[in-house]
């Protein structure tokens, strides 16, 4: 289903549903969790469409923004790709955990 979209506008459709199940603003908790997928998925874009660098000051990755057509260098640090990836997991936790409270918040009394 989602192979049509992009990952921007799978996010922008999770936003939508969002606000249409919380009555017309998106839900605040899941809005900030998309957020920082997005963030995410700029690291993912380097990564897999970037030059990966090897010098004796270390690795890298470059990478030139279709938007700006400027030139960023990523990933300098030592382990910040690891922590990128533990940011996945944690993030996947916390969206399921946001989509579990919203429903039970929306849940009609019994």
């Amino acid at each position: 289903m989602s192979a049509g979209f992009d990952f921007d506008r799978l996010c922008n459709a999770l936003k939508e549903v969002s606000a249409i199940e919380e009555g017309g603003q998106a839900d605040p908790v899941l809005m900030k969790h998309l957020k920082a997928c997005k963030a995410i998925n700029d690291i993912r874009v380097a990564v897999v469409h970037g030059r990966w660098v090897s010098t004796l000051g270390g690795d890298s990755v470059l990478q030139v923004s279709r938007g700006t057509m400027k030139r960023h260098r990523l990933l300098e640090k030592e382990g910040e790709l690891d922590r990128h990836s533990d940011a996945i997991i944690k993030l996947r936790v916390d969206i399921a955990d946001a989509i579990c409270a919203a429903s039970k918040r929306r849940k009609p009394p019994q």
